[in-house]
């Protein structure tokens, strides 16, 4: 028994002793990755610039809910918004990884607002990994990388970039474009190539503003001649060629996808030319700014924009901002006591740095004329608009390799001036361990804190099962803002075009809908001089009465539930209520589908404007088919079908037709039967029962030269599941009719927005008509490389790994 005692005595200690031995351990574990762990808390810190479960509103408004784009902009064309608009970066772009980000938390559940501070954390954890990655590839001292990560992300400009896709992404692609590029020209491993191709897919979103883009793949320049330069002979430059052609492929499809997004959506644009507009650049910045740690931006002397100012422009900030770029730069005065290598390294950054910094500073002095005559000759340059937003990033990426390589040059005296360093940049960023980060004291229509209340989530249940249809949202005014005034006086409110970003069915509004055609449809105008007979041209099929919007009573309301009730196009009680968001199904008087048939077009003088008179002339009634002289200056008309020529003479619309004539035709003649099956929003199967005489078939959407209609005999069956799965892509519903089809060449823009076809009745007989967004057959053409890509790269990533790990283990 003593004896059992005795064993079970020193089985307790020895338990004991291996336990603080093994704690021991452990702590020194932790105490050698000090910097990790403390980066690792530090990447949390944003968590600490939100409030309570309000949504940040930035003036990337999207981040509210930028799920909406899994649902409505997943092909080339979206109906979502007034009648259809192609993709664009600002949203298809987006949609990669932000848009599949915020789906996955909308399936899982997780409310908007810590689906957007998740996301945001996450962007802040690969600006830490990718700087410190970089860092490390220079100086193998994790003290420097962990010092260095802190000055990389303690200026202004880091948290001005809050929510704003591509500024964000910049700031941790440029070191991982470097780090990428120049691992692979040293080591020729493909594994790098894999790397870089998933990561500029993934990212795409940094192409939503080309003048950020272009800085950002800029590094991959600076990587090549960093290389030949200083890490190599630049006469090796001829061996190396075939794996920087390498490179450049792993580049090649995402540019390619961008590239069409822009082209489809911009190029057709009558707005695209104030992309490139000659003027001089809108802003300037000091050299003296640009030296407190990249000061400098135009807003910084307006309080409402630079909510800051009471921090950066604390002389104690000011003395600490200019005293660690002293120290970026003191490094110079070294050189003469380091090797070669090192020496031409620094030299190399100094001057990266030093043009960085010109550029950064566009026409202020000195030297203004310099970025001028660059701005207004060089091609494409007039993209820098604003060269503190766009080159201020390359002067940090720059910046911080600098200060990495002079704390190197002090490493011999690190115990005194690495503490004084960090102390210094603490000091410096305590912003960021603050809640003032974000306005939280400014409610009102400038109020950046928004909660959305539950009976919108209610109307965007509702309008997930109505996503093809459009919904005209009143009330409609201009000259004041949208303000959703949900609590009076207090924060939480939203100033801004909220059922956009909320609901997924098709919103028609009173801005600009028209930007391809050359004619600039506002609907503002034609809702000031309301006729309701406009609306069935807009494909409107509900009416939401939005009673939580705030606007001062001499703010004139054109168009409000109470006009439509009075002109009898919806009904005195609403169908559906969502608390204060009333919803009207519109009466079938003034209801036109998508697609439908006429058989009067009216060719007519001037342009959409004349909307409202043909209305009041009785010329908008049945099916009609307005075809303006502004807009299709071209049109023959000799060899397409009975039309009834329009004159505006005295403010009076003067008809070629007989009155009694034009009666006849309008209300006697029978019309084709038109049913369709959207397929996508770029594919619709349309067919015609009962034609006598041709047609003209007119597609409410947008007009775009790219939308095309084809003629194809009908299918067996049309519902089998082999049939919808050919429907659903473009490419193999070519493949399928390959031989059969025939394009609808008569094309034109129809009721000063939409697509209108001249259908010869010779040709519909026992055919189906396929009406199709042609830049969908590239989009999925893109798919598919990206998808075959993307499945090699991962595949490779995976097979990398493994092998890896069996060596390790061997």
């Amino acid at each position: 028994m003593n004896q059992d005692n005795i064993f079970i005595k020193f089985n307790k200690s020895f338990k004991n002793f291996y336990t603080k031995a093994d704690s021991i351990k452990v702590f020194h574990w932790l105490f050698q990755r000090w910097h990790l762990i403390a980066l690792f808390f530090y990447g949390l810190t944003p968590l600490l610039w939100f409030k309570d479960e309000y949504i940040y509103r930035s003036e990337e408004t999207g981040y509210l809910n930028y799920s909406y784009l899994w649902e409505n902009f997943l092909y080339a064309w979206s109906s979502h918004f007034n009648n259809g608009t192609p993709a664009t970066a600002l949203d298809h772009i987006v949609l990669y990884p932000v848009g599949v980000f915020y789906k996955i938390a909308a399936i899982l559940g997780m409310p908007n607002y810590l689906t957007q501070r998740i996301f945001f954390v996450l962007v802040f954890y690969l600006i830490i990994f990718c700087v410190y990655k970089l860092i490390f590839y220079f100086i193998q001292n994790r003290s420097v990388c962990f010092l260095s990560v802190m000055f990389y992300t303690s200026s202004l400009y880091i948290i001005s970039t809050s929510f704003y896709t591509a500024k964000m992404f910049q700031l941790f692609l440029m070191p991982a474009f470097f780090y990428l590029f120049i691992k692979y020209l040293e080591t020729k491993k493909s594994i790098y190539l894999a790397l870089n191709f998933i990561v500029v897919i993934v990212f795409q979103g940094i192409s939503t503003n080309l003048p950020t883009t272009i800085p950002t793949f800029l590094i991959y320049l600076v990587a090549f001649i960093y290389y030949y330069l200083i890490k190599v002979n630049f006469s090796k430059i001829k061996d190396g060629i075939k794996y920087i052609f390498y490179f450049f492929l792993t580049v090649v499809p995402t540019m390619m996808y961008t590239y069409i997004l822009y082209f489809f959506s911009v190029i057709y644009s009558t707005q695209y030319k104030s992309i490139f507009s000659p003027a001089l650049p809108r802003a300037e910045s000091k050299l003296s700014n640009l030296m407190q740690l990249f000061k400098g931006a135009w807003w910084e002397p307006h309080a409402i924009y630079n909510i800051w100012h009471w921090f950066y422009d604390n002389p104690i900030i000011v003395t600490i901002a200019y005293i660690l770029l002293v120290f970026v730069l003191i490094g110079i005065f070294k050189l003469k006591l380091v090797n070669q290598s090192m020496r031409k390294t620094y030299v190399f950054w100094l001057s990266f740095f030093l043009i960085a910094m010109f550029l950064a500073h566009g026409i202020a002095k000195p030297f203004p004329w310099v970025y001028a005559w660059m701005y207004q000759n060089v091609p494409l340059f007039s993209l820098f608009r604003e060269p503190w937003a766009k080159f201020t990033p390359l002067l940090i990426f720059s910046s911080t390799i600098l200060f990495a390589h002079t704390l190197k040059l002090f490493e011999n005296r690190k115990r005194i001036i690495y503490p004084i360093i960090f102390l210094l940049i603490i000091i410096h960023s305590s912003l960021l361990f603050t809640n003032k980060v974000f306005n939280h004291n400014n409610p009102g229509l400038g109020d950046t804190d928004i909660l959305v209340p539950k009976f919108w989530s209610d109307a965007q249940t509702w309008s997930m099962e109505h996503k093809n249809d459009n919904v005209l949202l009143v009330p409609i005014y201009s000259g004041y803002p949208y303000y959703y005034e949900w609590y009076k006086g207090k924060t939480g409110n939203f100033n801004g075009f909220l059922p956009y970003l909320f609901l997924y069915s098709n919103s028609t509004t009173n801005t600009v809908t028209n930007l391809i055609s050359g004619t600039q449809l506002d609907k503002v105008q034609l809702l000031t001089d309301f006729n309701p007979k406009i609306l069935p041209l807009w494909n409107v099929e509900y009416v939401l009465d939005q009673k939580d919007i705030s606007a001062p009573k001499e703010i004139t309301r054109t168009v409000t539930a109470e006009i439509l009730q009075k002109d009898g196009v919806i009904n005195t009680k609403p169908d559906k209520s969502f608390g204060p968001l009333d919803l009207y199904h519109i009466n079938d008087k003034y209801f036109l589908p998508r697609i439908y048939a006429s058989i009067l077009p009216t060719y007519a003088d001037g342009d959409y404007r004349m909307l409202p008179s043909l209305g009041e002339a009785g010329y908008l009634n049945n099916n009609p088919a307005i075809f303006f002289t502004e807009d299709n200056p071209d049109i023959n008309f000799d060899n397409l079908g009975f039309v009834n020529r329009l004159k505006l003479v005295n403010n009076k619309w003067q008809t070629s037709l007989p009155e009694s004539n034009f009666k006849q035709v309008e209300f006697e003649s029978p019309k084709p039967k038109l049913n369709f099956r959207e397929i996508n929003p770029t594919r619709y199967v349309v067919t015609a029962d009962e034609v006598s005489d041709s047609f003209w078939l007119i597609f409410s959407q947008n007009y775009h030269p790219y939308w095309r209609a084809y003629l194809r005999p009908k299918r067996q069956s049309p519902d089998s599941k082999f049939s919808k799965i050919i429907e659903k892509s473009a490419w193999l519903s070519v493949f399928s009719d390959l031989g059969r089809r025939v394009e609808i060449k008569d094309h034109y823009l129809a009721n000063g927005y939409a697509n209108g076809w001249y259908v010869d009745s010779t040709t519909i007989k026992d055919f189906e008509i396929v009406l199709e967004y042609w830049p969908q057959r590239l989009f999925e053409t893109m798919w598919l490389i990206f998808g075959i890509a993307l499945s090699t790269g991962f595949g490779y990533l995976g097979f990398y790994l493994i092998k890896i790990k069996k060596i390790k283990n061997s």
